[in-house]
């Protein structure tokens, strides 16, 4: 009989933990919001923008834009907010992308969507784990 050899034991930690959430951190490293990890592109520009009941925030044609076509028109997310004074300018909350006309409506605000949280990493947002530590 072969004497048994002795392993040595190894730790494994998980690279993060299942379900959870995550701080979105804006550029001077305030914490802005806690998040659901799978939270969408919609709920971050929300959470980053301080969209509150009552404001709009929509896909709108942006005809200044130098890109803008009547083939390919430009296409921003804009936010009004409830607060806002009437004819005033909406606040764009990404750049302009030139789409197609006749695109699916869906598919253009997630296109756009996605445009704008881009725009949020570049100007020097991110995500910090939010881990809860279970002491039961």
């Amino acid at each position: 009989m072969a004497p048994a050899t002795a392993q040595p034991a190894t730790l494994s930690f998980p690279q993060r933990p299942p379900g959870g959430s995550r701080q979105l951190i804006d550029p001077q490293g305030r914490c802005v919001a806690e998040l659901p990890r799978q939270a969408s592109a919609e709920q971050v520009l929300r959470a980053a923008h301080g969209v509150q009941d009552g404001d709009w925030c929509a896909v709108l044609h942006d005809e200044a834009d130098p890109s803008s076509s009547p083939l390919h028109p430009a296409w921003r997310l804009a936010l009004w907010r409830a607060s806002s004074a009437a004819g005033s300018a909406p606040e764009w909350l990404g750049p302009a992308l030139p789409a197609r006309a006749g695109s699916r409506p869906a598919q253009l605000r997630a296109a756009v969507q996605q445009q704008a949280l881009q725009a949020l990493w570049r100007q020097g947002w991110r995500w910090r784990e939010a881990y809860a530590l279970d002491l039961h």
